[in-house]
C-alpha cells in the first residue's frame, strides 16, 4: 500500500472519530436537556399543587382534618377520571352533593369516616355503571378495577401533593394510611355483598320465570 493510500486511510478514519464523537456530544447534551425539561415539569408539578392548596381548594393544612378532605376530594376526582369514557361516564350531578360535602368543617374527617364515604361512593358509581352495561357479567369485576385504580392515583396524588409541602408526616401521614387500610378492606366487603346479591337475585323464581318468558320470545 502506498504512502498516500495510507495517509487517506488514516485521515479518514479521524474524520469518522470527530464525527462519532460530535454524535456522542450531542446525543449526551440531547439527554441533559431532556433531564432539565423533566426536573422543570416536575417542579411545575409541585408549584402547580401548592397554588391547589393555597388557591383552588382554598384549605389550610394546618388542620389535620382539612389534609383528610384533600385526601377524599382527590380520590374522588380520580374515580371519576377512571369512569370518563362516554359510556361509563358518571355525570357530575350524581356525585356533586357528595363532592361539596369534602370541605365542610363539621363534616367528620376521622379515617374511619372518610373511609366510609370513599367506599359508600362505590355503590352510587357501580349503579350507575350497571345501568350503562345492563348485560356485562362481569361489570362487578371491571367496576370493582376501574373504582380502584381511581383509588390509588387519588391517594397518590393526595400524598404527592402533602408531600411537596412537607405535611405528608406526623398524624397526617398515620391518618392517610389508615384511612388506605380501611378503604381496601371496605371495598372488599362491597364487591362480596354485591357479588352474592346479585348471584342471588341471577338465581331467584322470578329471574328464572323472566329468563323463560324471554326464550320463548324469542
Amino acid at each position: 500500500m502506498s504512502i498516500a493510500a495510507t495517509t487517506n486511510n488514516t485521515s479518514t478514519d479521524a474524520v469518522n472519530v470527530a464525527a462519532n464523537n460530535t454524535k456522542t456530544a450531542a446525543t449526551e447534551t440531547q439527554s441533559k436537556k431532556e433531564l432539565t425539561a423533566y426536573q422543570a415539569s416536575l417542579q411545575n408539578r409541585q408549584a402547580l399543587n401548592s397554588q391547589i392548596l393555597s388557591s383552588s381548594l382554598n384549605i389550610s393544612l394546618k388542620s389535620d382534618n382539612q389534609s383528610m378532605s384533600l385526601l377524599f376530594k382527590t380520590a374522588l376526582e380520580k374515580v371519576q377520571a377512571e369512569f370518563s369514557s362516554s359510556s361509563e361516564k358518571i355525570t357530575a350531578e350524581a356525585t356533586a352533593k357528595t363532592e361539596s360535602k369534602a370541605y365542610e368543617t363539621e363534616v367528620d374527617n376521622s379515617p374511619k369516616a372518610t373511609s366510609e364515604r370513599i367506599v359508600g361512593m362505590a355503590a352510587g358509581f357501580y349503579q350507575k355503571f350497571k345501568e350503562r352495561n345492563p348485560n356485562d357479567t362481569e361489570a362487578l369485576t371491571k367496576f370493582m378495577d376501574k373504582f380502584s385504580q381511581g383509588i390509588e392515583k387519588g391517594f397518590a396524588d393526595a400524598k404527592d401533593i402533602l408531600k411537596s409541602l412537607d405535611k405528608l408526616n406526623g398524624k397526617v401521614a398515620t391518618d392517610i394510611d389508615e384511612t388506605y387500610g380501611l378503604v381496601q378492606k371496605g371495598l372488599k366487603t362491597f364487591q362480596e355483598k354485591v357479588a352474592e346479591e346479585e348471584k342471588t337475585a341471577k338465581n331467584s323464581p322470578t329471574s328464572s320465570t323472566t329468563n323463560a318468558k324471554t326464550s320463548n320470545a324469542a
